[in-house]
């Protein structure tokens, strides 16, 4: 029963440094690659990230002065570039959604061969919020969307969704 007292809280503790489920949130989107499929349950939702390059957007580096940078790992910074970006002409079922959750920059020190170059590299990343309702029909769905940057272009998406039945409990 001692032991017990002391194993408890280190199993609290474990549990909480858990780490989250990839496209449980903007945070820790799942990278979707161009015509990637993407599989879901019904009833849940995804946040799902494409990357592309400033110039995908028609945009060039003087396009991001007076976005303020934060540190986002060892050789990278962010900036979130949120009120830049839209999304529009959704095309997704009934009771479907999906939206723009998010839009990072993300500047990165280039290395080769262990050694800084003195490169920039630049990405922007949209992050998309999916939601499937509980009652959606199983099987392949497609859902698109447009991805547009103010005084930009815009990038068009197109997600190909499997969806299952949700597991039992």
């Amino acid at each position: 029963m001692m032991m017990l007292r002391f194993i408890a809280p280190l199993i609290l503790l474990l549990g909480a440094c858990a780490p989250s489920v990839r496209g449980s949130s903007a945070r820790d989107a799942l990278v979707v690659e161009p015509s990637q499929q993407i599989e879901m349950e019904r009833g849940n939702e995804l946040y799902l990230r494409r990357d592309f390059s400033l110039s995908d957007f028609g945009l060039e580096r003087p396009d991001l002065a007076g976005s303020f940078w934060i540190p986002a790992g060892v050789d990278q910074e962010s900036s979130n570039l949120a009120t830049r970006f839209s999304f529009r002409n959704a095309r997704v079922p009934i009771r479907w959604s999906l939206e723009l959750a998010e839009v990072r920059a993300h500047r990165t020190t280039v290395t080769r061969y262990g050694r800084e170059t003195g490169e920039i590299e630049y990405r922007i990343s949209p992050v998309l919020r999916l939601r499937v309702p509980a009652d959606a029909e199983l099987g392949v769905t497609t859902v698109t969307g447009e991805i547009v940057a103010r005084g930009g272009d815009s990038r068009r998406v197109e997600i190909p969704v499997r969806v299952r039945a949700a597991a039992s409990r």
